[in-house]
């Protein structure tokens, strides 16, 4: 909560997380360089991620709600390589990580180095499991998405593997 007085006061919108500012009393004034943006009692102003320093100005009382980034993890199942990688909710690609497929190993083996190299992804983003909102594969061959299944590959040999489920099981993330 920021109560305003007419002096301006200087805050920042920095690139981790957006701001609603809501105007509860009274009228205030948002300064962003040149642009000045008149929010009355009852209005919201939503600021981006990375928005930047400003200044607010006015009389009454706002609510100030930081937004926590949102985080997603990618892992791509191919013939060679597992990639695995975080993005932000711009698409921004904050981190990866990598392994060798190596197909002639078991199911399990290379399901656990898909869980490996999402929850490796995860620490080179500077994240916890925690601050990842969901999860998504792409996978060679006949997909049951509905349901997370692998029913088959020809050329990693998954046949009817449920891989939502035991990536679930491996990594924690939903």
């Amino acid at each position: 909560e920021l109560v305003l007085k007419s002096k301006e006061q200087k805050l920042l919108c920095d690139e981790r997380s957006y701001q609603t500012l809501i105007q509860t009393e009274g009228e205030a004034v948002l300064i962003s360089g040149d642009d000045r943006t008149v929010i009355k009692a009852g209005e919201a102003v939503f600021l981006p991620a990375g928005f930047g320093e400003y200044k607010v100005s006015g009389s009454g009382v706002m609510l100030i709600a930081a937004n926590p980034p949102r985080y997603f993890a990618g892992i791509d199942l191919g013939g060679t390589n597992i990639a695995a990688g975080i993005v932000d909710e711009n698409y921004k690609i904050v981190a990866t990580a990598k392994r060798k497929t190596l197909t002639e190993r078991s199911n399990e083996e290379i399901i656990n180095d898909m869980a490996a190299a999402a929850l490796e992804a995860i620490e080179n983003a500077g994240l916890k499991v925690a601050d990842i909102e969901s999860a998504g594969v792409g996978s060679p061959g006949s997909i049951d998405p509905d349901n997370g299944i692998v029913v088959y590959t020809n050329n990693i040999g998954f046949k009817n593997v449920h891989l939502a489920e035991l990536l679930k099981e491996k990594t924690g993330i939903d």
